[in-house]
């Protein structure tokens, strides 16, 4: 049942935030907090609002999605305060990229004017964690998190990046069951400090501890690019004609797809060796085609098949979401 309550000062302190988002000042820095960006990033709204959109594409239903979700829950005319999404889909497709351009453009609807809730960020980085720290060094970091949700003034956005690295199956790795008990209370901690939506992110959600898994509420599938998401990652590269660039990159790699990360990285290092502005196609098509890594269809198709229930699950929630339209962010760009 809600606590009218609480939802009351939660509205007030939301209220507040948001009357305060347009302005960049803020008097008290977090002190005490760590900042240590190569196994955490924490930004308050007005940070992240200050911070440039990270390059996302293919996915836009989905960013619509999250983007509806987040005011939802941030909302204190709804009961409904917190929710855990699990991330997967094979590698490439913008899984790790979605956070920080769902948050940017979440904030981008909660400026001057708007109606928008504004959103702090913490992205954790599970793998960097788990196999460059002792198990009380994660824990450690993992407070300095906890304790900068205890001081935010916005609702949060917590994203497990390769949460499997930080909680796998307990056989796995016992020595990390610490990291995965702190995960799972965290998980099921009840009330959050502030509104929350939590993501983990994995290529194989059986990797991750069943018990952890089951704590999450929904599922967000996200499928390899098609050649519409492909080509505007060559174009957003300054790439010449790139249709016919990537016509001829398939042309080259019969029975495989191509992944946005593979593409993103073979144009920035063809990028360094010739003009893509101006050479042939051809000659940007068989630079590309040295450095990119196609994938077997028959290896998705396989992965496709066990991922298939998770699929149906993250197409209803999407097509659930991504009607609830009249928004601030809608007038950003992604309506």
């Amino acid at each position: 049942m809600p606590n009218p309550a609480g939802a009351g000062l939660r509205g007030d302190i939301l209220r507040v935030c948001r009357s305060l988002t347009p302005v960049i000042e803020y008097r008290d820095e977090m002190v005490g907090i760590g900042q240590d960006p190569e196994y955490f990033i924490l930004k308050r709204a007005h940070e992240v609002l200050a911070g440039p959109s990270p390059a996302f594409v293919g996915h836009d239903p989905t960013l619509r999605a999250g983007c509806n979700l987040c005011q939802h829950i941030a909302d204190p005319a709804t009961s409904l305060s917190s929710l855990r999404v699990l991330i997967s889909g094979w590698p490439g497709g913008g899984k790790t990229v979605f956070p920080g351009a769902l948050v940017s453009a979440v904030n981008k609807g909660s400026g001057p004017n708007q109606q928008g809730w504004p959103y702090g960020y913490v992205l954790i980085k599970c793998a960097r964690m788990a196999t460059s720290l002792t198990v009380g060094a994660v824990l450690n970091r993992l407070e300095d998190v906890e304790s900068f949700l205890r001081r935010l003034d916005s609702a949060a956005l917590v994203t497990f990046d390769e949460l499997d690295a930080l909680a796998p199956g307990r056989s796995a790795d016992p020595a990390l069951l610490r990291l995965t008990m702190w995960v799972m209370q965290f998980l099921e901690a009840h009330p959050l400090p502030v509104p929350t939506v939590i993501l983990g992110i994995t290529n194989d959600p059986l990797k991750v501890d069943m018990a952890v898994r089951d704590r999450f509420q929904a599922d967000l599938y996200f499928s390899p690019l098609d050649d519409s998401g492909l080509r505007q990652i060559l174009d957003d590269h300054g790439v010449r004609e790139p249709g016919e660039v990537l016509k001829e990159l398939h042309q080259r790699s019969p029975g495989c797809l191509l992944t946005g990360r593979t593409i993103g990285q073979a144009v920035e290092i063809v990028s360094d060796l010739i003009d893509v502005k101006t050479a042939p196609p051809k000659e940007i098509a068989d630079l590309l085609f040295i450095f990119v890594t196609p994938v077997d269809e028959k290896e998705i198709r396989e992965y496709e098949r066990d991922q298939r229930h998770r699929m149906e699950k993250s197409r209803l929630f999407i097509r659930t979401w991504d009607k609830q339209r009249g928004r601030p962010f809608d007038r950003g760009g992604l309506s």
